[in-house]
C-alpha cells in the first residue's frame, strides 16, 4: 500500500513530467460532462448515456496520456468525447484495449519501490528486482502513460474502482463481427450480466484479500498474463 511518503515522491514526479496532480473521481468527470451536454428535461439521451460512464471513461482513462497538444495540459473527458464525436474517428479496437489494459496493470502492480526504481534506477537499490516477464508487459510507455496508470489503477482513491470497471469493459467486448464490423460492447441484459458477475467475483476476491488488484487477477485467468505471473487456471 502505498503511503504519506510515497504519494509526495508521486507528486513529485507527476510535476516533473509537467501533469498536473489534480484527481477526480470518475463519476465527478463524468457528471460534470453530462450536466454541460443534456438539458435536465431531455431523460431518455441522459439516461442512455450513462448507462456508458464506466465503458467511456475507462477508454479515456487508456487514451488520456495519449492526448496531448504543444503547450497545453493533458486532455480532459470533455476533450476525448470531442474526439469521438469527430469525422474519422476510431474507437480502440479491443486488442487495442487488452494490451493497454495489460500495460496498465503491470504499471499498477508494481511495489513502491519497484516503481520508483523503474522511473528512477537507484545503483544501491536493494529491494526485489522487476522481473523480465513484467517488464515485457509494460513495454515501451510515455512518462505520462507510466504515471497515469499507476495512478489510475494502482494508487489512487478510485484504483479498486477502475480495475473492476476496466476488468468488466474487457469482459464486455464483443469480437469477430465479421469483415469490416467495428468491435464493440455487449449491451442490455447480457451486459447487466456481466457486470453483476464481474462485481460479484471483484466482491469475493476482496473480501480474501483487501490488497489484491482485480484486474490482475482477471487478465491472469482470461488471458494467462499479468504482473502476478499465473499462467491461466
Amino acid at each position: 500500500m502505498a503511503t504519506d511518503a510515497d504519494m509526495i515522491q508521486m507528486e513529485e514526479l507527476f510535476s516533473a513530467a509537467g501533469l498536473p496532480w489534480v484527481e477526480l473521481t470518475p463519476e465527478q468527470q463524468f457528471a460534470a460532462y453530462a450536466t454541460q451536454q443534456f438539458r435536465p428535461a431531455d431523460r431518455r439521451t441522459r439516461s442512455a448515456f450513462w448507462g456508458l460512464e464506466d465503458p467511456l471513461m475507462q477508454q479515456y482513462y487508456l487514451q488520456q496520456p495519449l492526448m496531448t497538444t504543444p503547450g497545453q495540459e493533458y486532455g480532459s473527458f470533455a476533450d476525448y468525447m470531442s474526439q469521438v464525436g469527430a469525422t474519422g474517428y476510431q474507437a480502440p479496437t479491443s486488442a487495442t484495449l487488452g494490451e493497454r489494459a495489460r500495460r496498465a496493470s503491470a504499471m499498477a502492480g508494481l511495489t513502491p519501490g519497484q516503481f520508483f526504481q523503474y522511473m528512477d534506477p537507484q545503483e544501491d537499490y536493494a529491494g526485489p528486482a522487476i522481473s523480465e516477464d513484467v517488464l515485457r508487459q509494460i513495454g515501451e510507455l510515455t512518462p505520462a502513460q507510466q504515471l497515469m496508470y499507476r495512478q489510475t489503477y494502482g494508487t489512487g482513491t478510485s484504483a479498486a474502482q477502475n480495475q473492476l470497471a476496466l476488468a468488466t469493459l474487457l469482459a464486455r467486448q464483443r469480437t469477430g463481427l465479421g469483415a469490416g464490423a467495428s468491435d464493440g460492447i455487449y449491451g442490455g441484459q447480457y451486459g447487466r450480466a456481466i457486470e453483476s458477475a464481474m462485481g460479484e467475483l471483484s466482491g469475493q476476491l476482496l473480501a480474501r484479500d483487501p490488497e489484491a488488484n482485480f484486474l490482475d487477477w482477471y487478465l491472469q485467468r482470461t488471458t494467462g498474463v499479468g504482473p502476478g505471473g499465473l499462467t491461466g487456471g
